[in-house]
């Protein structure tokens, strides 16, 4: 700098704007994924949805209904909530739930 030494009080200044600058984009990170974004700096991210497959949330059994289904179940998100909901007619021709 033109043969001119930084002063401390000029170090400290630039210290202290390095460091601000640091925190305000950690923070920016890890609070912009929304509802649970701390997930987001581990890298998972959660999934609201309910899954229906043979092994899990399973609705019926036995040979397939061609009239279809209705009745009232209970599902478990995959967060682990638990839902209940009402169903009429629900058909799936190609298997078995």
């Amino acid at each position: 700098m033109n043969g001119k030494t930084l002063t401390n009080k000029t170090k400290g200044f630039i210290f202290g704007n390095v460091l601000y600058a640091l925190v305000a984009a950690a923070v920016f990170v890890i609070e912009s994924g929304g509802p649970g974004s701390i997930g987001m700096v581990r890298g998972d991210t959660p999934s609201y949805s309910i899954v229906f497959e043979t092994s899990k949330n399973k609705l019926a059994v036995g040979v397939t209904n061609v009239n279809g289904y209705s009745g009232s179940a209970n599902a478990t998100t995959e967060l682990g909530n638990n839902v209940s909901f009402d169903y009429s007619l629900l058909t799936n021709p190609t298997s078995n739930w």
